[in-house]
């Protein structure tokens, strides 16, 4: 079990600070950070709203360059990874988590599988078909709006399916232990693995 009470916790990717807010909840000190400034605008009203004083930073996951050496005791990557396609960006993502964490820190990422469209589209099978999941393409979804919901269609941006293996041989080449690992399949991340891995 991973306890975040009082524990110094870094969301990669954090978007709209789902992950951070419930974080905060869990008492954890918590700092997201996002490239995209729309997305931690509604972080900051979220979190505002809910009173929770949650640090937002608008910054590139692959640098880290404002946090120092073996400062955060957690770092959580839920969906953000597998949207970095090069290698190299990879490899230097992966380093700086590791740079960043403390000795025992645990890095915890979701990271979509092949075939993962199974189970992540809020739409019947029949209005989708995975070979229209092509960068570049059109895709439909049902998008939750303050009004309910909204039939939409979302460009397929670059993104990068790895098996459970090939993800824990990739991060386990930088340094890290792989701790615990498991295959989801739900609507929020789709067919993915689920894993924990620890810095010796």
């Amino acid at each position: 079990m991973i306890i975040f009470y009082d524990k110094k916790v870094i969301d990669l990717g954090c978007g709209e600070g789902r992950d951070s807010i419930f974080l905060k909840k869990n008492n954890a000190n918590v700092i997201g950070v996002d490239i995209s400034p729309c997305a931690l605008t509604k972080a900051r009203e979220s979190s505002k709203a809910q009173n929770l004083d949650i640090d937002f930073i608008e910054t590139n996951v692959l640098f880290l360059n404002a946090f120092k050496d073996e400062y955060f005791d957690t770092a959580i990557n839920m969906g953000c990874l597998h949207m970095i396609v090069d290698a190299k960006e990879r490899k230097k993502h992966i380093c700086n988590v590791y740079r960043i964490l403390k000795r025992g820190g645990v890095f915890i990422v979701d990271h979509c599988q092949k075939n993962w469209g199974k189970g992540f589209f809020s739409l019947p099978p029949h209005l989708y078909s995975k070979d229209k999941m092509v960068v570049g393409n059109k895709i439909k979804r049902v998008v939750r709006t303050k009004d309910g919901q909204k039939l939409m269609d979302l460009e397929v941006i670059p993104y990068l399916e790895k098996q459970k293996d090939e993800l824990v041989e990739e991060i386990c080449s930088f340094g890290f232990k792989k701790e615990y690992i498991l295959d989801t399949d739900t609507q929020a991340f789709g067919n993915s693995t689920l894993a924990i891995f620890k810095k010796d």
